[in-house]
Protein backbone atom coordinates (compact mmCIF):
# COMPACT_ATOMS: atom_id res chain seq x y z
CA UNK A 1 0.00 0.00 0.00
CA UNK A 2 1.75 3.27 -1.20
CA UNK A 3 1.42 6.00 1.62
CA UNK A 4 1.54 9.83 0.62
CA UNK A 5 3.67 11.81 2.46
CA UNK A 6 4.56 15.86 2.89
CA UNK A 7 8.03 17.04 3.33
CA UNK A 8 9.32 20.27 4.84
CA UNK A 9 9.17 23.05 2.66
CA UNK A 10 12.50 24.93 1.56
CA UNK A 11 12.13 27.38 4.44
CA UNK A 12 12.30 25.27 7.24
CA UNK A 13 14.36 25.14 9.19
CA UNK A 14 16.60 21.70 10.15
CA UNK A 15 17.74 21.02 13.98
CA UNK A 16 21.38 21.50 15.04
CA UNK A 17 23.77 18.68 14.81
CA UNK A 18 22.53 16.06 17.92
CA UNK A 19 24.43 16.24 20.93
CA UNK A 20 24.51 15.04 24.17
CA UNK A 21 23.72 16.98 27.80
CA UNK A 22 27.38 16.68 28.71
CA UNK A 23 29.14 17.46 25.11
CA UNK A 24 32.80 18.19 25.48
CA UNK A 25 34.21 21.19 23.61
CA UNK A 26 36.05 19.04 21.51
CA UNK A 27 32.96 16.72 20.67
CA UNK A 28 31.15 19.85 19.36
CA UNK A 29 34.12 21.21 17.23
CA UNK A 30 34.56 17.49 15.78
CA UNK A 31 30.69 17.25 14.76
CA UNK A 32 30.50 20.65 13.35
CA UNK A 33 33.52 20.70 11.34
CA UNK A 34 32.21 17.64 9.85
CA UNK A 35 28.75 19.18 9.43
CA UNK A 36 30.08 22.05 8.04
CA UNK A 37 32.48 20.57 5.13
CA UNK A 38 29.05 18.46 3.76
CA UNK A 39 27.70 22.26 4.26
CA UNK A 40 30.18 23.54 1.73
CA UNK A 41 33.40 22.32 1.64
CA UNK A 42 36.32 21.20 3.47
CA UNK A 43 38.63 25.18 3.48
CA UNK A 44 35.26 26.31 5.14
CA UNK A 45 35.24 23.98 7.96
CA UNK A 46 38.47 24.79 8.60
CA UNK A 47 38.37 28.89 8.63
CA UNK A 48 35.12 27.39 11.44
CA UNK A 49 37.81 25.38 13.12
CA UNK A 50 40.46 27.73 13.10
CA UNK A 51 38.13 30.87 14.45
CA UNK A 52 36.80 28.76 17.49
CA UNK A 53 40.48 27.39 18.90
CA UNK A 54 41.50 30.59 18.30
CA UNK A 55 38.96 32.37 20.86
CA UNK A 56 39.05 29.23 23.21
CA UNK A 57 43.14 30.03 23.32
CA UNK A 58 42.68 33.73 23.98
CA UNK A 59 39.61 32.84 27.00
CA UNK A 60 41.63 30.74 29.04
CA UNK A 61 44.58 32.60 28.46
CA UNK A 62 42.49 35.54 29.93
CA UNK A 63 39.74 33.79 32.16
CA UNK A 64 42.04 30.42 32.57
CA UNK A 65 40.77 27.17 31.74
CA UNK A 66 37.45 26.75 33.99
CA UNK A 67 36.30 30.54 33.06
CA UNK A 68 36.70 29.77 29.61
CA UNK A 69 35.42 26.59 28.99
CA UNK A 70 31.70 27.97 28.87
CA UNK A 71 33.08 30.53 26.21
CA UNK A 72 34.68 28.06 24.02
CA UNK A 73 31.87 25.40 23.92
CA UNK A 74 28.99 28.22 23.42
CA UNK A 75 30.85 30.23 20.77
CA UNK A 76 31.26 26.58 18.75
CA UNK A 77 27.88 26.24 18.79
CA UNK A 78 26.76 29.64 18.12
CA UNK A 79 29.50 30.43 15.07
CA UNK A 80 28.38 27.21 13.57
CA UNK A 81 24.70 27.92 14.07
CA UNK A 82 25.45 30.96 11.71
CA UNK A 83 27.90 29.76 9.27
CA UNK A 84 25.24 26.57 8.91
CA UNK A 85 22.44 28.75 8.31
CA UNK A 86 19.33 26.84 6.28
CA UNK A 87 18.75 27.67 2.82
CA UNK A 88 18.01 26.43 0.22
CA UNK A 89 21.21 24.16 -1.08
CA UNK A 90 21.42 22.86 2.41
CA UNK A 91 17.48 21.95 2.28
CA UNK A 92 18.00 19.63 -0.46
CA UNK A 93 21.17 18.58 1.03
CA UNK A 94 19.52 17.42 4.23
CA UNK A 95 16.48 15.94 2.13
CA UNK A 96 18.88 13.31 -0.06
CA UNK A 97 20.60 12.35 3.23
CA UNK A 98 21.01 9.02 3.88
CA UNK A 99 19.96 9.05 7.25
CA UNK A 100 16.79 11.34 6.67
CA UNK A 101 15.65 8.97 3.69
CA UNK A 102 16.15 5.40 6.05
CA UNK A 103 13.86 7.64 8.82
CA UNK A 104 11.43 8.04 6.18
CA UNK A 105 11.04 4.49 5.50
CA UNK A 106 10.92 3.51 8.78
CA UNK A 107 8.20 5.60 9.46
CA UNK A 108 6.14 5.54 6.02
CA UNK A 109 7.36 2.18 4.31
CA UNK A 110 9.72 1.86 1.05
CA UNK A 111 7.39 2.33 -1.27
CA UNK A 112 5.89 5.42 0.31
CA UNK A 113 5.01 8.14 -1.92
CA UNK A 114 6.96 11.71 -1.47
CA UNK A 115 5.35 14.92 -2.18
CA UNK A 116 7.45 17.82 -1.43
CA UNK A 117 6.20 21.52 -1.06
CA UNK A 118 8.37 24.62 -2.14
CA UNK A 119 7.70 28.10 -1.54
CA UNK A 120 11.45 29.63 -1.23
CA UNK A 121 11.78 33.22 0.04
CA UNK A 122 12.97 34.05 -3.86
CA UNK A 123 9.39 33.05 -4.97
CA UNK A 124 7.48 34.79 -2.31
CA UNK A 125 9.14 38.29 -3.07
CA UNK A 126 7.98 37.68 -6.79
CA UNK A 127 4.65 37.32 -5.26
CA UNK A 128 3.89 34.10 -5.65
CA UNK A 129 2.05 33.10 -2.60
CA UNK A 130 1.17 28.79 -3.59
CA UNK A 131 3.73 26.69 -2.78
CA UNK A 132 5.42 24.14 -5.04
CA UNK A 133 4.27 20.64 -5.52
CA UNK A 134 7.17 18.06 -6.23
CA UNK A 135 7.06 14.20 -6.64
CA UNK A 136 8.88 11.92 -8.29
CA UNK A 137 11.12 15.17 -9.80
CA UNK A 138 11.91 16.24 -6.10
CA UNK A 139 14.89 14.29 -6.27
CA UNK A 140 16.23 15.80 -9.21
CA UNK A 141 16.03 19.04 -8.04
CA UNK A 142 17.29 18.84 -4.86
CA UNK A 143 20.35 16.80 -6.55
CA UNK A 144 20.63 20.18 -8.55
CA UNK A 145 20.21 22.16 -5.31
CA UNK A 146 22.82 20.34 -3.82
CA UNK A 147 25.77 20.39 -6.70
CA UNK A 148 25.18 24.28 -7.00
CA UNK A 149 25.97 25.17 -3.06
CA UNK A 150 28.97 26.48 -4.19
CA UNK A 151 27.47 29.70 -5.66
CA UNK A 152 26.05 30.44 -1.73
CA UNK A 153 27.10 34.05 -1.20
CA UNK A 154 28.08 34.94 -4.83
CA UNK A 155 26.25 37.16 -7.62
CA UNK A 156 25.21 33.72 -9.55
CA UNK A 157 23.08 32.62 -6.05
CA UNK A 158 19.84 34.06 -6.94
CA UNK A 159 18.26 32.50 -3.53
CA UNK A 160 20.97 34.98 -2.10
CA UNK A 161 19.19 38.15 -3.03
CA UNK A 162 16.13 37.46 -0.53
CA UNK A 163 16.27 39.85 2.14
CA UNK A 164 16.77 36.84 5.01
CA UNK A 165 19.98 35.18 3.50
CA UNK A 166 21.40 38.75 3.29
CA UNK A 167 20.85 39.15 6.95
CA UNK A 168 21.96 35.65 7.74
CA UNK A 169 25.11 36.07 6.10
CA UNK A 170 25.78 39.41 7.58
CA UNK A 171 25.42 37.21 11.21
CA UNK A 172 28.32 35.31 10.57
CA UNK A 173 30.63 38.62 10.96
CA UNK A 174 28.43 40.85 13.27
CA UNK A 175 29.18 37.45 15.87
CA UNK A 176 32.62 37.64 15.67
CA UNK A 177 32.90 41.19 15.92
CA UNK A 178 30.46 40.87 19.38
CA UNK A 179 32.78 38.41 20.26
CA UNK A 180 35.53 40.40 19.70
CA UNK A 181 34.61 43.06 21.92
CA UNK A 182 33.52 41.19 24.21
CA UNK A 183 36.68 39.02 24.69
CA UNK A 184 38.06 42.92 24.98
CA UNK A 185 36.53 42.87 28.51
CA UNK A 186 36.77 39.35 29.45
CA UNK A 187 38.24 38.18 33.14
CA UNK A 188 38.35 35.82 35.39
CA UNK A 189 35.62 37.97 37.10
CA UNK A 190 33.88 38.76 33.55
CA UNK A 191 33.51 35.21 32.32
CA UNK A 192 30.12 34.47 32.82
CA UNK A 193 28.98 37.68 31.11
CA UNK A 194 31.03 36.97 28.48
CA UNK A 195 29.60 32.93 27.87
CA UNK A 196 26.27 33.98 27.92
CA UNK A 197 26.91 36.77 24.91
CA UNK A 198 28.67 34.00 23.28
CA UNK A 199 25.17 31.42 23.78
CA UNK A 200 23.08 34.54 22.37
CA UNK A 201 22.72 33.11 18.86
CA UNK A 202 20.95 29.89 20.72
CA UNK A 203 17.45 32.52 20.55
CA UNK A 204 17.78 33.36 16.72
CA UNK A 205 14.99 30.82 15.33
CA UNK A 206 12.61 30.31 12.75
CA UNK A 207 12.28 31.89 9.25
CA UNK A 208 11.31 34.65 6.66
CA UNK A 209 9.49 37.95 9.05
CA UNK A 210 9.73 34.81 12.12
CA UNK A 211 13.55 35.00 11.95
CA UNK A 212 14.18 38.45 11.01
CA UNK A 213 12.45 39.27 13.96
CA UNK A 214 14.69 37.43 16.40
CA UNK A 215 17.29 38.50 14.80
CA UNK A 216 16.30 41.83 16.36
CA UNK A 217 16.46 40.85 19.35
CA UNK A 218 19.58 39.09 19.23
CA UNK A 219 20.82 42.43 17.84
CA UNK A 220 18.92 44.69 21.01
CA UNK A 221 20.10 41.73 23.62
CA UNK A 222 24.08 41.79 22.09
CA UNK A 223 24.02 45.75 22.99
CA UNK A 224 22.53 45.71 26.19
CA UNK A 225 24.79 42.44 27.40
CA UNK A 226 28.01 44.13 26.09
CA UNK A 227 27.20 47.85 27.75
CA UNK A 228 26.81 45.63 30.95
CA UNK A 229 29.77 43.70 30.65
CA UNK A 230 31.52 47.29 30.25
CA UNK A 231 29.82 48.99 33.37
CA UNK A 232 32.33 49.60 36.21
CA UNK A 233 30.93 46.68 38.59
CA UNK A 234 32.06 44.25 36.79
CA UNK A 235 35.68 45.40 36.05
CA UNK A 236 38.48 44.62 38.16
CA UNK A 237 40.96 47.07 39.47
CA UNK A 238 43.99 47.40 37.14
CA UNK A 239 42.05 45.26 34.18
CA UNK A 240 42.98 46.59 30.74
CA UNK A 241 40.09 47.63 28.48
CA UNK A 242 40.39 48.09 24.96
CA UNK A 243 39.25 51.67 23.33
CA UNK A 244 37.76 51.61 19.68
CA UNK A 245 41.09 53.38 18.77
CA UNK A 246 43.04 50.01 19.66
CA UNK A 247 44.87 51.75 22.87
CA UNK A 248 44.22 49.98 26.51
CA UNK A 249 43.60 51.94 29.64
CA UNK A 250 44.01 50.78 32.88
CA UNK A 251 41.15 51.01 35.73
CA UNK A 252 42.09 51.87 38.85
CA UNK A 253 40.94 50.82 42.27
CA UNK A 254 37.90 53.94 42.62
CA UNK A 255 38.47 55.26 39.04
CA UNK A 256 34.91 54.84 36.78
CA UNK A 257 35.11 52.78 33.75
CA UNK A 258 34.59 55.47 30.30
CA UNK A 259 34.50 52.65 27.57
CA UNK A 260 31.80 52.49 25.74
CA UNK A 261 29.78 50.19 24.17
CA UNK A 262 28.92 49.51 20.55
CA UNK A 263 26.84 47.32 18.21
CA UNK A 264 28.32 44.89 16.06
CA UNK A 265 30.21 46.34 13.53
CA UNK A 266 29.18 43.98 10.43
CA UNK A 267 27.19 45.20 7.97
CA UNK A 268 24.67 43.66 5.53
CA UNK A 269 26.08 42.54 2.57
CA UNK A 270 25.00 43.41 -0.63
CA UNK A 271 25.22 41.87 -3.71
Amino acid sequence: MLAAIEAPALEAESSEPLASEAESFEQALVTRVADLTGYRNAAYAAEYAEDVRHVAALAADRAGEEGAAPIALAYAKGLHKFMAYKDEYEVARLHLDPAERARREREFGADAVVSVLLHPPLLRAMGMKRKIRLRRSADVVFRVLRAARFLRGTPFDVFGYAEVRRVERALVTEYRDLMRDALARLSPATAGAVAAIAALPEAVRGYEDIKLASVAKFHDRARTALAELSEPALMEPGESVLAESGESALVEPGEPVLAESSEPTGTLERM
